[in-house]
């Protein structure tokens, strides 16, 4: 039974055309990988488990913090593991999950690569993933509309402000969020009736320091040449790149606006213009679908919830901007400076 446990588990050594051989036939045998829950017993607590891939992310935390406060206005146990990659969330699953003998799962990842979500499906309880709508898969979900929020924020730019000469500094190629974004911003293109120029577009990383590196390249292959706004498809890359532009002796926003998205903390003290993302609320939905399962009231396949985001205008767009507006980012890089300061 090695291959079959290879195959259900996502090995690499395992071709695709035996694993889909195997999962027919294990589907078949209601073969569940050695994975069973104990049977609860009518007088104790239900116990929900959490992989994450990590909680450096803002975004994360505001994830667990609605998953926690979910779980304890409803008397349920919480336990929380944090992975490196798949094939480490599998391991928690498997192992740190069944130990605890958890009543359902909740996996928060972004980019779930095919055959994990395909394993996850034959996970014999409930499983919800946050962050990727994939209920056509047999999972439920809980995500947020990313085209939306990044098609109304870059309409904000064009239509608002007239702004034609921008930059979008993305995310990973490939990865969901970033995808979603991008399409985003090219309806809004369309919506205004011009064309998309992909040229405008840099793939970074969604960190600080990318959105940095991406804004000091762009204006060095320029020749100087400043853009009049520039959309960071997160916040991170947006503060990277008001550091550069501000290390390069411009202003925000009066030579160059800029545009993020999530919403994180840091973004509210420097009056960023962002769009704002359901986090706390989709980790707290994430544990009512949950409940909802593990109690019989829904089937793990019949749900997939995509909550709406908000465009929060600020002054780093040119809205509302004084000279006072973004200035103390040169002084204030973390939370920790900017609750000094205030």
């Amino acid at each position: 039974m090695s291959t079959a446990s290879r195959a259900l588990n996502c090995s690499n050594s395992v071709s695709e055309a035996t694993r889909k051989r195997v999962m027919k036939v294990a589907e078949e045998l209601n073969y569940r990988s050695g994975v069973e829950r104990v049977k609860r017993g009518p007088n104790e607590t239900c116990s929900l488990g959490a992989v994450f891939p990590g909680v450096g992310d803002g975004f994360y935390v505001e994830v667990l913090n609605g998953m926690i406060r979910e779980a304890n206005l409803n008397g349920v146990h919480l336990i929380v593991a944090f992975g490196h990659g798949p094939a480490d969330e599998i391991r928690l699953i498997q192992e740190e999950m069944r130990k605890h003998n958890v009543d359902g799962l909740v996996v928060m990842n972004v980019d779930l690569p095919k055959r994990f979500v395909a394993w996850l499906k034959q996970y014999p309880m409930p499983v919800v993933i946050v962050d990727q709508p994939c209920a056509a898969k047999g999972i439920s979900s809980v995500a947020m509309d990313n085209r939306s929020g990044a098609r109304e924020a870059m309409k904000h730019l064009l239509v608002d402000h007239k702004y034609r000469d921008i930059w979008v500094l993305g995310g990973p190629e490939g990865t969901f969020d970033s995808i979603r974004r991008l399409h985003g911003c090219r309806l809004a293109f369309e919506d205004v009736g011009l064309v998309w120029d992909e040229s405008c577009v840099y793939t970074g990383d969604f960190l600080e320091s990318g959105g940095y590196q991406a804004t000091y390249e762009k204006l060095m292959e320029s020749n100087g040449d400043k853009p009049e706004a520039i959309f960071a498809l997160n916040d991170y890359m947006a503060l990277g790149a008001v550091a550069c532009l501000m290390d390069m002796g411009l202003k925000v926003p009066e030579d160059v606006a800029v545009i993020g998205f999530d919403d994180i903390k840091l973004a509210r003290v420097i009056d960023l213009t962002t769009v704002q993302v359901p986090a706390s609320e989709m980790g707290s939905y994430a544990v009512q679908q949950l409940l909802n399962q593990v109690e019989g009231h829904a089937n793990r396949d019949e749900d997939a919830v995509v909550l709406p985001t908000r465009l929060m205008v600020r002054k780093s767009c040119g809205c509302h901007h004084d000279d006072a507006g973004m200035l103390s980012m040169l002084a204030c890089r973390d939370m920790d400076d900017c609750a000094v300061q205030m």
